[in-house]
Protein backbone atom coordinates (compact mmCIF):
# COMPACT_ATOMS: atom_id res chain seq x y z
CA UNK A 1 0.00 0.00 0.00
CA UNK A 2 3.02 2.69 0.89
CA UNK A 3 4.68 1.74 -2.43
CA UNK A 4 0.60 2.02 -4.89
CA UNK A 5 -0.39 5.06 -2.90
CA UNK A 6 2.22 7.79 -4.79
CA UNK A 7 1.96 5.92 -7.75
CA UNK A 8 -1.59 6.10 -7.58
CA UNK A 9 -1.50 9.67 -6.58
CA UNK A 10 0.78 10.94 -8.93
CA UNK A 11 -1.08 9.38 -12.20
CA UNK A 12 -4.18 10.93 -11.10
CA UNK A 13 -2.77 14.55 -10.66
CA UNK A 14 -0.64 13.78 -13.75
CA UNK A 15 -4.38 12.80 -15.51
CA UNK A 16 -6.06 16.21 -14.04
CA UNK A 17 -3.07 18.24 -15.35
CA UNK A 18 -3.98 16.76 -18.90
CA UNK A 19 -7.09 17.35 -18.75
CA UNK A 20 -7.53 20.29 -17.74
CA UNK A 21 -4.16 21.53 -19.92
CA UNK A 22 -5.64 19.95 -23.12
CA UNK A 23 -9.19 20.69 -23.17
CA UNK A 24 -10.76 21.75 -25.97
CA UNK A 25 -11.03 25.36 -26.83
CA UNK A 26 -11.75 25.89 -30.26
CA UNK A 27 -13.01 23.90 -33.39
CA UNK A 28 -9.93 23.73 -35.34
CA UNK A 29 -8.30 20.45 -35.10
CA UNK A 30 -5.13 19.92 -32.50
CA UNK A 31 -1.72 20.05 -34.08
CA UNK A 32 -0.49 16.49 -35.09
CA UNK A 33 2.99 16.21 -33.71
CA UNK A 34 5.20 12.50 -34.90
CA UNK A 35 7.01 10.92 -32.87
CA UNK A 36 7.96 11.54 -29.01
CA UNK A 37 11.35 10.14 -28.09
CA UNK A 38 11.64 11.43 -24.78
CA UNK A 39 7.95 10.06 -23.35
CA UNK A 40 9.06 7.22 -24.84
CA UNK A 41 12.16 7.03 -23.11
CA UNK A 42 10.34 7.55 -19.71
CA UNK A 43 7.88 5.37 -20.40
CA UNK A 44 10.67 2.36 -21.08
CA UNK A 45 13.15 3.66 -18.59
CA UNK A 46 10.52 4.22 -15.53
CA UNK A 47 9.17 1.04 -14.66
CA UNK A 48 12.81 -0.68 -15.45
CA UNK A 49 14.09 2.04 -12.40
CA UNK A 50 11.35 0.84 -10.61
CA UNK A 51 11.29 -3.12 -10.84
CA UNK A 52 15.33 -2.69 -10.52
CA UNK A 53 15.21 -0.92 -7.30
CA UNK A 54 12.08 -3.15 -5.65
CA UNK A 55 14.00 -6.70 -6.84
CA UNK A 56 16.89 -6.36 -4.95
CA UNK A 57 14.73 -5.33 -2.11
CA UNK A 58 12.00 -8.40 -2.77
CA UNK A 59 15.46 -10.46 -2.50
CA UNK A 60 16.34 -9.57 0.61
CA UNK A 61 12.99 -10.14 1.95
CA UNK A 62 12.92 -13.64 0.78
CA UNK A 63 16.24 -14.40 2.15
CA UNK A 64 15.79 -12.83 5.19
CA UNK A 65 12.62 -15.33 5.84
CA UNK A 66 13.91 -18.69 3.76
CA UNK A 67 16.88 -18.05 6.24
CA UNK A 68 17.59 -21.25 7.88
CA UNK A 69 18.27 -21.73 11.03
CA UNK A 70 20.80 -24.34 12.83
CA UNK A 71 19.15 -25.37 16.14
CA UNK A 72 21.10 -26.03 19.17
CA UNK A 73 19.04 -28.85 20.66
CA UNK A 74 17.67 -31.62 18.65
CA UNK A 75 14.56 -33.24 19.63
CA UNK A 76 13.45 -36.66 18.68
CA UNK A 77 9.98 -37.48 19.01
CA UNK A 78 8.49 -40.83 17.99
CA UNK A 79 4.39 -41.37 18.02
CA UNK A 80 1.91 -44.24 16.92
Amino acid sequence: MLLAAPVFIAVEAVLIWCIVRYRKRDADPPAQTVGGNRSLAVFFALPAVIVATLFPIGEATLMKIQKEVTPQVRIKVEGF
